[in-house]
């Protein structure tokens, strides 16, 4: 039992990762349509991804899921809102993308939050709902 919860966990870990990657990589291509730098901007962002992506999983995603999961907590809004605070962290901290204006970092941070969010549900789905 215990080896399947594992392989479930991450087969689930997978997936969340793989989802947040596809968004950041697809938004960063549909946002630079028409721009020279599509290119450019949308390797940047896959690169960025690829790195960031798996170590924010680990140190947030992953140890926040075995915490709620220990303590009761099964709800699909938690996850979202658990999903949605390192990316608004980690705008507010890094200021990542140039643009430093109040209105840029509050988009920024929506961007951000809305991968994290589609990340935590991805994983509450095959974590929590297929397994309830």
């Amino acid at each position: 039992m215990h080896t399947q919860f594992n392989r479930k966990l991450l087969k689930s870990s997978v997936l969340s990762i793989i989802s947040m990657y596809s968004l950041t990589v697809g938004a960063f291509w549909l946002f630079g349509v028409g721009n020279e730098l599509q290119y450019a901007m949308t390797a940047g962002a896959a690169i960025v991804a690829a790195i960031l992506l798996p170590i924010v999983y680990l140190l947030w995603g992953l140890p926040v899921h075995l915490a709620m999961q220990k303590i009761g907590i099964s709800s699909v809004a938690m996850y979202s809102v658990a999903g949605a605070l390192p990316g608004a962290v980690f705008v507010t901290v890094f200021k990542p993308f140039g643009l430093d204006s109040l209105s840029g970092l509050v988009a920024q941070s929506m961007f951000c939050s809305f991968i994290g969010t589609t990340g935590a549900i991805v994983l509450w789905y095959y974590q929590v709902y297929k397994n309830a």
